[in-house]
């Protein structure tokens, strides 16, 4: 059994905002999921993590100092175009690099909906696989 579970690779998230706190609390609700987390809190240092772990998915506050999460997402996607960027704002407001973007969320947004909607976006992309919503958050 251990060898196979060695070689299954857990999906790796790299969540960027400048708020320490909403940081702190969006990395443990991932952790505690099972998704290995980064951080970073800004999106100089997101660039620089990303180059060395090359996340599967970037979950970043829309409004970061330097770059905006919308030039962020076009950053990550010239480095790896399979990344899947999700833009956390307070708004719906659109942008004319939305094209980076594979989701917009609702900051504020409750736990287990946030959870099930990036696991939703993943499986969507081959990357983990769906739920059954009548299946009390087991998976297949």
């Amino acid at each position: 059994m251990e060898k196979f579970l060695s070689s299954v690779k857990p999906i790796v998230v790299l969540c960027v905002d400048d708020d320490p706190r909403a940081l702190m609390i969006r990395s443990l609700l991932l952790s505690v999921a099972g998704y290995d987390v980064q951080t970073a809190s800004s999106s100089d240092a997101a660039l620089r993590i990303f180059q060395r772990c090359l996340a599967d998915v970037v979950i970043a506050d829309q409004f970061l100092p330097h770059m905006n999460g919308f030039e962020l997402a076009a950053e990550l996607k010239k480095l790896k175009p399979q990344v899947q960027v999700v833009l956390l704002t307070s708004g719906t407001e659109a942008s004319p690099q939305f094209e980076c973007i594979d989701l917009i969320l609702a900051k504020c947004m409750d736990p287990q909906r946030f959870l099930l909607t990036i696991e939703n976006l993943l499986a969507s992309r081959g990357l983990f696989p769906p739920r059954d919503p009548k299946a009390n958050g087991k998976a297949n």
